[in-house]
């Protein structure tokens, strides 16, 4: 193999010598060819501007031709348009003062007693108004009053709820307290057990002077929380059962001796009388006093059993001090019950207090709404009288019209009849003018449409040279490309053969070294050793090309019912179409049937009729004949009527009525048909005239912009569709910007877009001079110079007169002039020539 690759490519190394050969040969060709075509390209492009000159100046004398002849047929156009139009001003002269005299004729002068008498009533009518406005505003002075006082008594309502809230949510939640802490003590089980959870405390019944809770205390201590016993008989099971605290029972039944308000018990108040004995033994020989220094010094005059208790709740004997400490589960249940109850006193005065506000509130509330309904009505009676004084105004204002109307339009038509008078004189005087200059004109014309043949003569046969040069250089131009592709591809081929070469080169010397390898490998190769190796492998490539046919076969099949199923897929969506039409139209027949049925319904309705008796007796009757039957009696019931005697009559004036109004008609839409032929004929000539001067001025911005700014592109854009109705939108790109819109430019860049717009608008139709006022202001010294370059440029067919402060523009000035002042308030204007100034420079230089 490595052989036969040798010889394959020592092949191809003599082909691709031979080939080298031929192309070599062809590139020399190439070359004469292509020295050949330069001399006749370059004698020929000599030629071609000789003949595009004799074109240009052909083209020039036709294009000025036709300029003259457009301008004699523009004056003829004038001309033939001031006739047209002296006639129809005569015409519409003639109709105006035939309608003058029968408006003339036809006026009435006003009635006057009319306009007298609704100035009367207008004038009543304004003093009442003036009356009810009057009431309104008194109304409206006293609303903000009664409102105000609303507002405070509102406001005094809502301080008293709050503060009933208040004091209702303090008395709620020292009760919860207390309940808390009467029923989570360690005798509320106990109490519950006995049947004792109902009993009222003693500290709930009894009434204790602010400030001395504390001493009550100190010294009920625990039977401050003492209950009635109830039945004496169950004490004994009461004390079998012992309590997890200290506990008093009272004992109904006792004795009730005399007790002196004293000490302690002063302090205390009670209205159940079963507490007195009670408290009378309890506080027996305990006095009261301020503080401990006063009990101490009162400590000698005690006697066993006597003792003295202070205001906070320090207990004094004649041979202890007992200090008051409070139990933090039961202290303060004096307090608290006496704050709720005074909580409920004050509870009491402020929902008076409140009841009181809210009546007053609802008494100003009621004078408000009172007050308000007053408004409205004044409003609504003003508003009525208003109407009617409004209406009356607008009839008076009528009548005043009428009459102004009636002497005004009366000295308008007898001036407008002598001012008609004046007009058809000049129009007259304007037509045979008119005629006069259509015979010149006409003459005029016929003698430039002569010269103008003749031009065309010698443009077509300056065109018809240009085109053969034309023809001819691009023949030579063809034949130079030719030369210079097969030049192109002569080098192309010799530098493949050369890559070729390489590639050949590089091949046979690696078949050498493969060969000499393989030479020294089958010396060394065991071919015995290897054959099994070989058939099995053999083996395994037969088997997997047998498995790879199989999966290409199932392939196929796969493609194949694929296939298939999308042809079937879509005749049934071909199939789908014709059914969705038909749907479509059952769909449409639906509606028109059900709304068929609710119309005939309506008109049963209408009608009164039973429609079960119908359905009965229509049945096997048919639709058409129904209608048939409608159409006759309806037509029956037309005829009844009443015979008309002078209907022949009637119908031989309709006739010549209906003559007239056909003629009238027919005459209508001439008139319509003409008027929309030269609209639109006006349409296309403006979209015309239009699309020319914006293609015009589109192309000369395109072609200033990047002459202002250096490089760049700019162009204009309709925004719509009809050239009539849309506008115009400026795309202006500066060189090296991508702005997506033109306000992102700055202000020297905005300045020069606009320069360029209006100077590719001023091209379109140049004047004979052009003023710029300072339009150079925003620009830098390089966009000024460009600016300058243009304008200098521009200046050979237009006359520049420029307001500037910029140097580089005054530079390119002819002549300056300008304003100084050189005393105070005496200006003077300088004029320079700068050609006569540079000649004088010259001349002091030479």
């Amino acid at each position: 193999q490595l052989e036969g690759e040798r010889e394959h490519w020592r092949e191809q190394t003599e082909r691709l010598d031979a080939e080298d050969v031929r192309w070599r040969e062809q590139e020399l060709v190439a070359e004469s060819r292509l020295e050949q075509s330069q001399m006749k390209l370059e004698a020929r492009q000599e030629r071609l501007p000789m003949a595009e000159d004799a074109q240009a100046s052909a083209m020039e004398a036709v294009n000025a031709q036709r300029a003259r002849i457009s301008q004699a047929e523009q004056r003829l156009q004038v001309e033939q348009t001031n006739h047209s139009h002296s006639l129809r001003s005569l015409q519409t002269i003639a109709q105006r003062r035939d309608r003058l005299e029968q408006e003339r004729a036809g006026q009435s002068a006003p009635d006057t007693h009319e306009l007298d008498l609704k100035q009367e009533e207008l004038a009543m009518l304004r003093e009442e108004l003036a009356l009810v406005q009057e009431q309104q505003a008194a109304a409206q002075h006293e609303l903000p009053q009664v409102e105000g006082r609303r507002r405070e008594l509102l406001q005094e309502v809502q301080h008293a709820l709050k503060d009933v809230a208040g004091v209702q949510a303090r008395r709620a939640a020292l009760e919860q307290l207390q309940a808390r802490v009467q029923g989570s003590g360690k005798l509320g089980e106990w109490l519950r057990r006995h049947s004792l959870e109902g009993r009222t405390p003693l500290w709930k019944r009894l009434h204790v002077e602010p400030g001395w809770e504390d001493a009550v205390e100190a010294v009920l201590r625990e039977r401050i929380n003492a209950v009635e016993a109830g039945d004496t008989t169950a004490l004994a099971a009461l004390t079998a059962d012992r309590p997890a605290a200290k506990l008093t029972l009272l004992l109904a039944g006792a004795r009730s001796h005399p007790a002196s308000r004293s000490g302690l018990l002063a302090h205390i108040r009670c209205e159940d009388e079963a507490l007195a004995p009670v408290l009378a033994e309890w506080l027996s020989g305990i006095d009261a006093c301020d503080t401990v220094d006063e009990a101490l010094a009162r400590r000698d005059s005690l006697v066993p059993g006597q003792a003295l208790v202070c205001r906070a709740g320090h207990l004094v004997t004649a041979s202890s001090l007992t200090l008051f400490a409070p139990d933090s589960a039961e202290h303060g249940l004096l307090e608290r019950q006496r704050e709720i109850e005074e909580l409920g006193q004050s509870l009491e005065e402020k929902q008076q207090a409140v009841e009181t506000a809210q009546a007053q509130l609802a008494e100003v509330e009621a004078r408000l709404a009172e007050v308000q309904n007053h408004i409205q009505n004044t409003r609504r009676h003003s508003q009525e009288m208003q109407n009617r004084l409004h209406a009356l105004q607008m009839e008076t204002l009528k009548l005043n019209q009428a009459v102004e109307r009636y002497r005004e339009r009366h000295a308008q038509i007898e001036e407008a009849l002598a001012e008609l008078a004046a007009e058809e004189e000049l129009e007259r005087e304007r037509q045979f003018a008119a005629d006069d200059a259509m015979a010149e004109q006409r003459e005029a014309l016929e003698s430039l449409q002569a010269d103008l043949e003749s031009a065309r003569a010698r443009l077509e046969q300056a065109e018809r040279g240009l085109r053969e040069e034309r023809e001819a250089l691009a023949g030579v131009e063809r034949e130079q490309r030719e030369a210079q592709f097969s030049q192109r591809e002569c080098k192309s081929k010799l530098e493949e053969i050369s890559a070729s070469h390489e590639v050949a080169r590089r091949q046979l010397q690696r078949i050498n070294e493969d060969l000499s390898q393989c030479r020294e490998n089958a010396d060394n190769l065991d071919v015995e050793a290897l054959e099994p190796q070989l058939q099995d492998a053999l083996e395994q490539r037969v088997l997997r090309e047998e498995a790879l046919a199989g999966q290409r076969e199932a392939l196929e099949a796969a493609t194949g019912a694929l296939r298939r199923l999308e042809e079937q897929r879509l005749k049934v969506e071909q199939s789908l179409n014709p059914l969705r039409d038909k749907v479509g139209e059952l769909r449409l027949k639906e509606q028109a049937a059900a709304l068929n049925v609710e119309q005939l319904s309506a008109q049963l309705v209408e009608a009164g009729a039973d429609e079960s008796l119908l359905t009965a007796d229509m049945e096997n009757v048919k639709a058409s004949s129904l209608q048939g039957s409608i159409g006759a009696l309806q037509k029956a019931i037309l005829e009844l009527g009443a015979v008309n005697l002078a209907a022949l009559e009637e119908l031989e004036s309709a006739k010549q009525r209906k003559e007239y109004l056909d003629a009238q008609a027919e005459d209508l839409n001439t008139a319509m048909e003409t008027l929309e032929n030269a609209i639109r004929r006006i349409d296309k000539e403006t979209r015309e005239l239009l699309q020319a001067t914006y293609d015009t001025v589109n192309r000369h911005f395109g072609e200033l912009f990047p002459t202002l700014f250096g490089g760049g592109e700019a162009r204009l854009v309709m925004t719509g569709d009809e050239i009539l109705d849309s506008g115009v939108q400026i795309i202006a790109q500066p060189p090296g910007k991508k702005n997506a819109t033109i306000h992102l430019l700055s202000g020297g860049e905005k300045a020069l877009t606009a320069i360029a717009l209006v100077f590719a608008m001023f091209q379109l139709n140049p004047a004979p001079f052009c003023l710029l006022d300072e339009v150079d202001a925003p620009l830098d010294d390089s966009n000024t110079e460009r600016f300058a370059e243009m304008v200098k440029r521009m200046s050979s067919n237009t006359q520049f007169l420029f307001i500037s402060h910029n140097k580089i523009a005054m530079e390119m000035a002819e002549q300056l002039v300008g304003v100084t002042m050189q005393e105070s308030g005496v200006s003077r204007v300088v004029e320079v020539d700068i050609a006569e100034a540079l000649r004088m420079r010259e001349q002091v230089a030479a």
